[in-house]
């Protein structure tokens, strides 16, 4: 007898059998879920599987010191940014809004901004009218500059 890949045993008491790849290949219906969209899903508090770097995770937002990061490895589209960005979004609802930082030009070091700290909310609209000068002094800075007086 030629070999089949099957045991004496099952060849005589006919327990196996051969099966065709869409035989042992199971798909999902639609009809097979519990729900019509996946917008009536809610997301998992963790990636599925990965307590050990939910845990990890926690322990580094938790620390409450200058200096450390928090950082994951792992093949990409596994959802780890989105699980440290919820995960940090949560916290910073938590926490009082921090203070707003402006950096403007020093005029004493030019390669060492000055670092103005104001109360969280009006960074943004203090720049925004320098900006806005900036923007309308733009094409009238280098032409003032290549004049014959300033070189």
């Amino acid at each position: 007898m030629a070999n089949s890949g099957v045991s004496k045993r099952n060849q005589a008491g006919g327990g196996a059998r051969r099966l065709s790849a869409t035989q042992v290949r199971w798909t999902c219906g639609p009809n097979d879920l519990l729900f019509q969209s996946t917008a009536e899903l809610t997301p998992p508090d963790a990636l599925i599987g990965q307590e050990r770097a939910g845990r990890s995770l926690e322990f580094g937002v938790d620390i409450r010191s200058r200096g450390f990061n928090i950082y994951a490895a792992g093949i990409p589209g596994t959802g780890r940014t989105s699980m440290i960005m919820a995960r940090l979004k949560a916290e910073a609802s938590r926490r009082p809004t921090p203070d707003d930082w402006c950096y403007v030009h020093n005029f004493v070091d030019s390669h060492r901004p000055r670092a103005l700290r104001l109360p969280a909310g009006p960074g943004p609209t203090i720049s925004t009218p320098f900006l806005d000068v900036f923007e309308a002094l733009r094409p009238h800075i280098q032409p003032a500059i290549l004049t014959e007086e300033l070189q």
